[in-house]
């Protein structure tokens, strides 16, 4: 079991991994989701971390540190398409910790200045993850069915389908964190 895992999103794809808190309850003894809006924050709260970190409202890399006794965390992943959470999350790592980058960046801005001397010195595990494979559906589904992970926590807004219009609008403008259609 690791001691600490940071997971730095605010992208739909971060809502819709929103459910890696328990999956990762499993075996990591400290949580902690980071942010850089307080709204996406506040969704979150509800999930099960131990500490939550709005990046725009404090330095994240020190309270990081701060909740890990200066250590840094074992496991940070960024499901963000920022390149500054990329540069962060080499800085909030323990040493030999994984690090993730989850989130894609967009075009233009995936060119990230990472200090590889951290990388290096750090001992450092960086690597991208994209997309599943049909056995992560499988898993994600029995997760679901046994009742390991409850689906409902995630739901935020329900529409019937003659409201399709407003569902699609809450959708766009991220307003929650799953926004579910029922004819």
């Amino acid at each position: 079991m690791c001691e600490s895992a940071i997971r730095w999103s605010s992208s739909a794809r971060g809502r819709s991994a929103a459910c890696w808190l328990r999956c990762a309850s499993k075996w990591a003894r400290g949580l902690s989701w980071s942010t850089g809006r307080a709204p996406r924050l506040e969704m979150a709260k509800p999930l099960g971390a131990h500490a939550y970190v709005c990046s725009s409202e404090e330095n994240a890399i020190e309270r990081v540190l701060q909740e890990t006794g200066g250590l840094g965390a074992d496991v940070v992943i960024t499901c963000n398409p920022s390149p500054d959470a990329q540069v962060d999350a080499i800085h909030m790592a323990k040493n030999r910790a994984r690090v993730n980058f989850f989130g894609g960046l967009p075009k233009g801005q995936s060119l990230v200045a990472l200090d590889t001397n951290i990388i290096h010195y750090k001992e450092l595990f960086v690597h991208g993850a994209h997309g599943s494979l049909p056995r992560h559906h499988r898993k994600a589904v029995e997760l679901i069915n046994t009742g390991t992970i409850d689906m409902k926590k995630y739901i935020s807004h329900r529409f019937a389908l003659a409201d399709i219009e407003e569902a699609i609008r809450t959708a766009e403008s991220h307003a929650g964190m799953r926004v579910i259609v029922k004819p």
